[in-house]
């Protein structure tokens, strides 16, 4: 039996879903399968969104109100799209009724559709950095712009030192300060 899941994004905590939701619940989704991530749509790394992946089935129909609320990048957006086709999943987009349908003349069109309005998101990514590096730009020529504070952690300097000795591994370090690696090579870098 065929069942239809939604699926709501929004850029941060402080934004709401309340619009996503309630457009999916007037398509007949209930909320117990609807799953909604509060994070940057830079990448497909959330976790409401892998577990959907997980719970869908060939025959499946998973329903956004908007394409940009699978992500913002491109090549991404496809392959996961690709990923739904390519398990006989079913994507309906609110928005876009023109990408709905089956049919060889269909897949056709949603082709050439995609790519436009895969484009259209990732342009719209980029249009958000470019604004917030102007405004942090400004605010730095203001003064009222400091970056991101730094954190001080207890015993880098040391857990770095056995580090370099090669007397740790960086996982080890990672592990001993409660840093990711990321953090852990950035502040690195940083002394």
């Amino acid at each position: 039996m065929k069942k239809i899941f939604g699926y709501c994004r929004v850029s941060s905590n402080s934004q709401n879903l309340s619009r996503q939701l309630e457009e999916l619940n007037k398509q007949g989704i209930d909320d117990r399968d609807i799953f909604c991530d509060k994070q940057s749509g830079k990448d497909f790394n959330r976790e409401q969104y892998k577990l959907l992946k997980k719970m869908v089935r060939s025959g499946d129909c998973v329903m956004v109100t908007e394409l940009d609320r699978f992500g913002r990048d491109m090549n991404e957006i496809k392959e996961e799209l690709h990923w739904f086709t390519r398990n006989e999943i079913e994507v309906r987009i609110l928005d876009l009724p023109l990408l709905s349908g089956v049919g060889l003349e269909t897949k056709f069109i949603n082709g050439i559709l995609l790519e436009l309005f895969t484009y259209l998101a990732e342009k719209e990514r980029e249009k958000i950095r470019s604004r917030q590096a102007q405004g942090i730009k400004i605010a730095k020529e203001e003064g009222k712009y400091k970056g991101r504070k730094k954190m001080d952690i207890e015993g880098f300097e040391e857990t770095v030192g056995e580090w370099r000795a090669k007397k740790i591994s960086a996982l080890e370090a990672c592990r001993k300060l409660g840093i990711s690696s990321p953090t852990f090579y950035r502040r690195i870098s940083e002394i």
